[in-house]
């Protein structure tokens, strides 16, 4: 890894991005109802391979069921429906959170 060159560089749906610069950021690519989502999962001098595999894997499971949920029939009962809304809104709010981090160590790191 340390002598990988500048490009992407592919282990499943995880990719080490390896800067011109020598920088190397883990990014997740996605497939979400027919659009691939590219997700940052930090640094590669900050997140281990065993610990961007993991953040992967709990991506790959949260977007599952998003989808699931985003594709469930319609409930009649309109209570238990915004109830169904807020379900994995605190799953979404923690992986939004996760990405502003990222996006901020990465400006951080451009910045210096």
């Amino acid at each position: 890894m340390r002598s990988a060159p500048p490009g992407r560089h592919c282990d499943g749906g995880l990719y080490l991005y390896v800067q011109p610069s020598g920088a190397r950021s883990w990014v997740q690519r996605l497939v979400i109802r027919g659009r691939r989502r590219d997700f940052g999962l930090g640094s590669a001098r900050l997140v281990p391979l065993a610990e961007a595999r993991e953040k992967a894997r709990a991506n790959r499971k949260l977007a599952r069921e998003v989808v699931e949920a985003a594709l469930a029939h319609v409930v009649a009962n309109k209570v238990e429906a915004a109830y169904r809304r807020t379900d994995l809104f605190e799953r979404r709010r923690r992986l939004m959170d996760e990405w502003a981090e990222y996006l901020a160590g990465r400006r951080a790191d451009t910045e210096t």
